[in-house]
Parts: structure tokens; C-alpha cells; sequence
């Protein structure tokens, strides 16, 4: 059932975010908010069109805006707002991650448009990616298919295996510096209560 699809992908994500920490690697909250009118939201006009028919999605300082309870980040972790598709478009990511050493990405989060922008254009910076294709929703979408055949794509058991061993089972290199992406997983997206269930709308999430 979809209830407890969901119920697998948080779990993942929860597994993947306490491994990650207890790793002691970054960790970085990429969330997608708007202004009430939606002014400064700089989807393709195709995506802006379905936020533009959702007059409450994801407005700033709203409980549909926030990230989903269990997984509320924790004061030494970094939350970046986007207003694109991609994590890397119009915000200091890219700064960041070379600030801190990182070269390889492992993403987690809201698959559709946010995740493929956000592998796409990590890449063409030069970061290894790691997709955690249980810990995308939604789960089994067929566009994860297409993802995993452009860039290294694991199990939620397999990246637990690389974190204990200190290095991925598919990246070739033995001394890596990861960090994780959690994207966009936000209760508007996918909880019961979010803006795109009671609206009777899924175009974002089927």
C-alpha cells in the first residue's frame, strides 16, 4: 500500500541521516520555500503552473514548508532554501561543499524534477554522486530507472555497508569525503496532511 511505501521511505532516510551523523560527515537540508504570492518561485513554467494551482504549497514559515518531524535537522547541520530545481541553482552549495572538502554527494529525497536537476548539475561541478534509491520517493518511480543509469545507485543497506567501511562499494576511490543531501522532503510533498493531499492533488507525487 502507498501507507507503507511511505512508512519504508522514512524509515530509509531516518537509517541513512543517523549513520551519516554518527559518521561525522555534513549534512545538508536542501528545502524548497516560496512568498505567499509565489513571486520568487523560479521553477520551468510547466512546474510553476502545478505551484501556481497549489496557493498554499510550501510558503515560507508554514508547517507544509517544514521538514517532516523525523527528520528535523539538528543545530550543527545546514539548511539551504532553493527556490529552482536543483540544489546547486541559485544558492551557495557549490561554496559550501568546497569549503568543506567534499567530492562526492550522497542525495536523498523527493526524486521528479529536484533530484535529477540536482545530480545533473553536480556532476558538471565535478562531485561524485550517490543516489539512495530507497530513500527516494516516490518509491519505485520510473524515472529512478533512468537516474541509476547516470550515476552510482544504492540501496539504503549498501550505503549503511560503505559508511561502516568508510568508502562505497561502487566509487572507486579509497579516501572519499562525502556528505549527504536530503532534498525537499517536506510535509507538503508527501504528508498526509500537506497541501498536495487535501488539495486532491498529486501531480507531484504520482
Amino acid at each position: 500500500s502507498n501507507s507503507n511505501t511511505l512508512s519504508e521511505f522514512k524509515s530509509n532516510v531516518v537509517a541513512v541521516l543517523n549513520a551519516v551523523r554518527q559518521a561525522g560527515r555534513p549534512i545538508f537540508f536542501i528545502n524548497t520555500t516560496f512568498r505567499a504570492d509565489h513571486a520568487d518561485c523560479y521553477f520551468s513554467p510547466a512546474w510553476k503552473k502545478c505551484v501556481l494551482d497549489n496557493p498554499d504549497l510550501l510558503v515560507e514559515g508554514t508547517v507544509g514548508a517544514a521538514v517532516i518531524h523525523e527528520l528535523t535537522p539538528r543545530e550543527n547541520e545546514f539548511v539551504i532554501t532553493k527556490k529552482g530545481h536543483s540544489a546547486f541553482q541559485f544558492t551557495h552549495l557549490d561554496r559550501a561543499l568546497a569549503d568543506l572538502h567534499v567530492d562526492t554527494c550522497v542525495v536523498a529525497g523527493i526524486v521528479l524534477s529536484t533530484v535529477e536537476e540536482t545530480l545533473s548539475q553536480g556532476a558538471a561541478l565535478g562531485y561524485e554522486n550517490v543516489l539512495v534509491s530507497d530513500a527516494s520517493f516516490p518509491a519505485r518511480f520510473p524515472l529512478l530507472k533512468t537516474l541509476g543509469s547516470r550515476t552510482f545507485d544504492v540501496s539504503t543497506a549498501e550505503l549503511l555497508h560503505w559508511i561502516k567501511q568508510e568508502r562505497p562499494p561502487t566509487v572507486a576511490t579509497d579516501q572519499i569525503k562525502p556528505c549527504l543531501l536530503v532534498i525537499d522532503i517536506q510535509n507538503d510533498f508527501i504528508h498526509a496532511e500537506g497541501v498536495q493531499t487535501n488539495r486532491g492533488s498529486q501531480k507531484f507525487t504520482e
